[in-house]
């Protein structure tokens, strides 16, 4: 109790939400001050199904609060959907699911010999960074080897290990800035500087 009160009792009750049914439950009487204890449920919680956690807590001045929390269990591993050029120097991966910050470049490789230096990440998607060894593959496409572990989602599955063809790029170039054009439509110098920059 941060009060400095100790506690009386401790309780909770786990639920199926989707079933409505209690799962396990558990009581215990105590004097300290904080309380900690980890428990095993049997048979083991369900993929894809929510749980409520419902915990109870008693002071010895019978102060008496309850928090509960919603979960789902996910023990399924994230998997590669799709990998495609996007660039001179880019290669777009998709997964099935959000990705945790954690990446290991070292478990990426591409056959063709292009090497991954550095990555992004939003969401589903790892944007790598790329350097070019074998440009052809730009046309061509590639083949991604993805070992295990190499990436994880949100609740740290890790994902398995897959080999994925890459797409090559077909993404057509934009012009994404242009520079030096007069502000007047009419002008007097024979030669106008103009900088046009493309996307790739």
């Amino acid at each position: 109790s941060g009060s400095g009160v100790s506690l009386a009792s401790v309780s909770f009750q786990l639920v199926d939400l989707d079933a409505g049914l209690p799962v396990a439950t558990y009581a215990t009487s105590t004097t300290a001050l904080t309380w900690t204890t980890s428990f095993t449920v049997t048979p083991a919680l369900t993929e894809g199904v929510d749980y409520q956690l419902e915990v109870s807590a008693t002071d010895t001045l019978t102060n008496a609060t309850v928090e509960t929390k919603s979960f789902r269990v996910d023990t399924t591993p994230p998997s590669c959907v799709s990998a495609k050029y996007t660039g001179l120097e880019q290669l777009m991966v998709n997964f099935s699911e959000p990705l945790s910050g954690s990446v290991n470049l070292e478990l990426f490789t591409l056959t063709s010999g292009n090497s991954i230096s550095d990555y992004a990440i939003s969401g589903s998607t790892i944007y790598f960074d790329v350097s070019m060894s074998t440009p052809d593959s730009l046309i061509d496409g590639d083949t991604l080897i993805i070992s295990d572990g190499a990436v994880y989602d949100y609740v740290f599955n890790p994902i398995e290990a897959v080999t994925v063809s890459v797409d090559p790029d077909d993404f057509a170039p934009f012009v994404s800035d242009v520079d030096g054009l007069p502000v007047a439509q009419t002008i007097s110098e024979a030669t106008v500087a103009i900088t046009i920059e493309f996307s790739e």
